[in-house]
Order: structure tokens, then sequence, then C-alpha cells
């Protein structure tokens, strides 16, 4: 295996390993779907393909989009929300969050790139999740234990895949290893205006150790991937909503032909330089690569610089001010919500970001036939309009 060949393969196994972490986010049991449910994807925008696939409560408003790469990590990783009309009930997939570090540590006059998070060592699933808690500003209540079962099947995931890795290494070379694959459960509180939530945060982390170079020589390229959901419901709510929560994670398939088309693309110099812009900058980008471009750089830098800056801080009250109140916490947004912000404002001639967003991209309806319109996702007038307000659905 030449060593573009592996590089790519380390991109690419990082869909299956997440997918498979995703179908047991909720428990261990296989959910019956519920009973209506509709189709939705998430297309390539470069490629003009669907690259995921998933299953939603059909009365259900959708948004999902195709999100590029880290310098960390190339390989496009899926994000989407998924709400009830109401807009309390609901499950959502963050932007996956990637770091890398080398052993030994590779000099380099360079200066590290703002759009990794910047640890050089493994980090436990119930240590990231409670740093991603204090980074959203949410109440931690506890810990779900995560059961045997489940705990089990990821290490199992992971011992079958690193036999795999070593049956397709060449004798002599070294080997591709999955180090860590586990997820971790949070319960927390906040609240949408004065409506209380309750919230599993999810995450599911693995972590590759790619070698490279032979004898002594060999160097130990580590990478992480996390992966956040939120399901959230009502206070008594959120395990009656359980199965619908793990119907929709279970049903998330990364399209087949999509991937190989990626892959395909992305197996030489010229293909990365085509669809990331990292390498072969003679390459004249098209307008949805140079808007993919824009919004990878302002993601991966804002996400960098609010977790980084807000961790350790953040998590720090979060732990010491338990009994906060939860109408205190109230749901700001996050950076699944920052894509589709950023997703609505294109420039279309040039396909870069601009500052103004599209007027009135949600609209909510209420039992009268009154209308409110907003730009904001977290804009919601139930709990702090009179009415029972539904919103329309606005799928991408």
């Amino acid at each position: 295996m030449g060593t573009a060949t592996r590089a790519i393969s380390g991109r690419c196994i990082r869909a299956g390993i997440v997918l498979a972490g995703l179908g047991m986010a909720h428990g261990q049991q296989p959910a019956s779907a519920p009973t209506t449910t509709r189709q939705a994807g998430i297309m390539d925008p470069v490629l003009q393909m669907q690259a995921f696939s998933l299953r939603v409560p059909a009365d259900w408003i959708f948004e999902g989009a195709l999100v590029p790469g880290s310098p960390c990590a190339a390989m496009p990783g899926a994000v989407f929300r998924a709400v009830s009309p109401d807009g309390i009930t609901g499950i959502k997939m963050l932007p996956e969050f990637d770091w890398s570090w080398s052993v030994p540590p590779t000099a380099s006059p360079k200066k590290p790139v703002a759009e990794c998070l910047r640890f050089d060592r493994e980090l436990p699933a119930a240590e990231f999740v409670k740093d991603m808690a204090g980074v959203l500003q949410v109440e931690f209540v506890r810990e779900e234990p995560v059961p045997a079962a489940m705990a089990a099947a990821f290490q199992e995931k992971m011992k079958k895949q690193n036999e795999s890795f070593a049956a397709q290494t060449p004798a002599g070379k070294p080997v591709f290893r999955i180090t860590r694959h586990e997820t971790s459960i949070a319960l927390v509180h906040y609240s949408i205006n004065t409506i209380p939530v309750e919230e599993w945060l999810t995450a599911t982390l693995w972590c590759l150790d790619a070698p490279f170079g032979i004898g002594k020589g060999v160097q130990h390229r580590h990478t992480c991937t996390a992966s956040v959901l939120r399901s959230r419901a009502r206070p008594g709510e959120l395990e009656a909503s359980k199965e619908q929560f793990q119907s929709v994670s279970e049903s998330m398939l990364v399209d087949e032909q999509w991937m190989k088309k990626w892959t395909e693309r992305n197996a030489s110099r010229d293909g990365v330089g085509g669809y990331t812009g990292r390498w072969g900058d003679y390459i004249l980008p098209s307008r949805e690569q140079r808007a993919q471009d824009a919004l990878a750089s302002a993601l991966h830098t804002r996400q960098y610089e609010e977790f980084m800056g807000g961790t350790r801080r953040s998590t720090d009250l979060v732990m010491a001010r338990p009994q906060e109140t939860t109408e205190a916490r109230r749901n700001t947004g996050d950076w699944a919500d920052y894509v589709f912000d950023l997703l609505k404002r294109p420039d279309p001639n040039i396909g870069s970001i601009i500052a103004v967003p599209l007027q009135y991209a949600y609209t909510w309806v209420d039992e009268q036939g009154q209308h409110y319109q907003t730009n904001d996702f977290n804009d919601n007038p139930n709990g702090r309009l009179k009415g029972a307000w539904t919103r329309q659905r606005n799928d991408r």
C-alpha cells in the first residue's frame, strides 16, 4: 500500500467508524422506526451527489449539510438537525472535532493551523463530553451509564478493524491501528425561552495511529475525531423519545457510490487540490469548491477558538455550579447552527460567504394563522409569545 493510498485510506475509514458508533448512541437493541418517516439526503455540492441519507419523522423539520474536513482529517462529514414542528423535541449532529499530533513530535517552522483542536493526546470520551457541556454552557446533570454490551460492541468493532488493517499490510510494513473507540453520554439541562428541556449529549470518539517510514525512522501520526449528537425533549419526555432518536441515528448511511467517487478524486495530488484547495494551488477551483473552502475555514476556525478558548474555564464553572437554574442556561446555538447560517449566505457570483443573511429563513404559524418570521433557527416563539406555534418545513 503506497503512502498516498494509505493516507487516503486513513481519512476514509472515519465515516464507517463514526457511523457505526452513531447506531449505538442511544441503546443496544435496534429500535423500531416511528410509524411515519421520510428519507432525507445530504448532498455533496462539489460532486453533485448524495453523500449521506437518513430517515426522520415525517412531520419534523430537517436540514443537512456536508462539511469539509479539517487540516487534521480531510474526509468531509455530515451535519444535520431535525426538530418537531414546535421546535422543542429534536436531534442534532454537530460538525466533527479533530486533532492530531506526531510521535516523535515533528519539527515544523510553520505556525500550527487554528482549525484543529490543540491536543497532543487521546481524550477519553467522558472527558470530552464534559468539556463540550462546559463550552455549550448547559447544565451538566450527570454522566449516563454506557451499557456493558454497547462498550463491548465498540471494542469488538475496533478489534475487527485492526485485524483487517493488519491483514492488508505487507509484511515488515508498519500497520494502521485504531487505538480508541468509545462513547460517553451526559444528561444536561437548559431552556428554550421559558421552556425547560432535557438533553442527552453524546460524544463518540475514535483515535487512529497511522505510522509512516521504515525501521528506526518510523513516525506515528495520531489523529482523533469526536462526533457529537444532541437529543432533546421536554422534561419527563426524553426516555419516551429514545426510540425516535435511535431510529434516526441508526438510519444514517454513507452513500457507497459517493464514497468511491470521493476516494478516487482525492487519491491523487491533483484530486485533493481540486476538492480541498490544500494541495495544488495552481488548480482553479469551481464556485462550489470555493464555497466549501470558505465554509471550512470559517467553521473550523470558530470551533478552534470557541472550544480551546472556553473548554477548561467553562467546564470548571459547569461542574462548580450544578444547581444553577435551567432557565438561566438558554439555548444560544452551536456549530451546527453556525454551519446552516453560513450556508444561507453565499455570494451567488463567487461562492464565498457574505455578511448579510437572506431575509426570513424561517416562518412560524400559530393556531390563529398568524405568522412570525425570523432568520435564527433557535428563535422559537413558543414560551415567549402567546399561543402554540409551529414552524413550517424548511428542508435543505
